[in-house]
């Protein structure tokens, strides 16, 4: 029943003694095992505990993390019933388990699970225990769902792509099928994400294909397409209309337009998640009805809590930049209006010290409404956050719609 709110960051090490001692005081049990990786870097690693279903078995999920460089690593094992044999789930083959401890060989971004038997005489119990805890609130009325969001200046168009997935040997780039005029009407409609588990496991390249057409009433504003890269590291390719295009390009968009998106999304190393990582959508931001620019100086700080001498913006910061502060006197335009702070490279904001960030953002710019801690007329301390930099900003503005325009 615990909300716990941590306000600092840290880094790994200090983090896991921190969050460490935090369960303990929450009296939450270890997870019975430990790893050790050979090259004593715990980043390459993640790996998690789990209970199958029926109680009878620890589950033991390892993942390499890392792009190019093979795993090698030991799992010890604590638990009470000091297995002696396991199972490999991807092969089905049980092995014999000497000395509690299991070796990983995983090549890049490879996945591995294994089973150890569990002790039984619990295992009934522990089951029974569980499944009530999972359907103790499932009784009675649930109510009715809640609606589907309704997007205003938005639509999602991860959907409905028709899909073909290549043989990797197939060196041809562009391939043709990502022409304007191909035929698809026989490929498989899926959604734009990855393709390779479970349905296409031997798959490591494939062509998506998607007629997108812009709503007529998108006028008087900036229309752009956001559209997701490459899951683990692989490359991808974006074609309009046969043409290339990036992913995050400001392309000529406008009401009516109709198009065909293509995406070429592979990876030649082996991995088996291949595919695309986010959701894509189309976006419309309507023009302000007045405009404060923010360009000017503005200090930087790598930390959030040392402000150093002042930078111009636009320009690019320097590296390890995390924020970038400014006092600003907010217009008598804004009184009365939706204000909307909007810029590229920024992550999130903090508005007369109220944080602001994003679910996602539109490709490179972000826009976040700050009408309810604005004071118009006044004074008003704006910190951006940033990624980290050096980051190079060119758009910087406080917009000011009229009520029920945007958002």
């Amino acid at each position: 029943g615990y909300v716990v709110t941590v306000g600092p960051q840290f880094d790994m090490q200090r983090g896991h003694d921190f969050f460490k001692s935090l369960f303990a005081w929450l009296d939450i049990k270890p997870v019975p095992a430990n790893i050790t990786v050979s090259d004593g870097n715990p980043r390459t690693v993640v790996w998690r505990h789990f209970i199958s279903n029926s109680g009878l078995y620890d589950v033991w999920v390892v993942f390499n993390c890392t792009r190019d460089a093979a795993l090698t690593a030991t799992l010890t094992l604590d638990t009470p019933a000091r297995p002696t044999w396991l199972v490999d789930v991807q092969t089905s083959a049980r092995h014999p388990l000497t000395g509690n401890t299991l070796p990983v060989q995983l090549p890049p971004m490879a996945v591995n699970v294994w089973l150890t038997p569990r002790t039984v005489s619990g295992a009934a119990d522990e089951w029974f225990t569980l499944q009530r805890g999972w359907w103790s609130g499932a009784d009675g009325d649930l109510g009715k769902p809640f609606p589907q969001p309704a997007p205003k200046w938005s639509f999602g168009v991860t959907d409905g792509w028709k899909f073909k997935p290549l043989a990797l040997e197939q060196k041809t780039n562009p391939p043709p099928e990502v022409g304007e005029s191909v035929s698809d009407g026989d490929w498989e409609t899926r959604p734009l994400n990855v393709f390779t588990l479970p349905d296409h496991p031997d798959a490591r390249r494939g062509v998506f294909r998607r007629e997108i057409q812009i709503p007529d009433n998108w006028i008087n504003g900036t229309i752009s397409l956001r559209l997701t890269s490459a899951y683990g590291r692989g490359r991808e390719q974006y074609y309009m209309n046969g043409q290339p295009i990036g992913r995050n390009d400001d392309l000529d968009l406008r009401p009516g337009d109709k198009f065909m998106i293509a995406a070429d999304i592979q990876s030649d190393n082996g991995r088996k998640f291949i595919g695309a990582a986010e959701a894509s959508w189309l976006a419309f931001y309507p023009h302000p009805a007045a405009r404060q620019d923010l360009t000017g100086e503005w200090q930087p700080s790598g930390d959030y809590l040392n402000w150093r001498p002042a930078v111009s913006v636009p320009g690019t910061t320097e590296k390890n930049t995390l924020a970038l502060r400014r006092v600003v006197r907010l217009s008598d335009e804004a009184r009365g209006r939706t204000v909307c702070i909007r810029g590229n490279r920024m992550t999130g904001v903090v508005i007369n010290g109220h944080y602001l960030r994003p679910h996602t953002k539109e490709a490179d710019v972000l826009t976040l409404n700050i009408t309810p801690w604005v004071k118009p007329g006044a004074d008003n301390e704006i910190i951006l956050t940033l990624g980290g930099g050096p980051d190079k900003i060119t758009t910087l503005s406080l917009d000011f719609h009229e009520p029920g325009t945007y958002p």
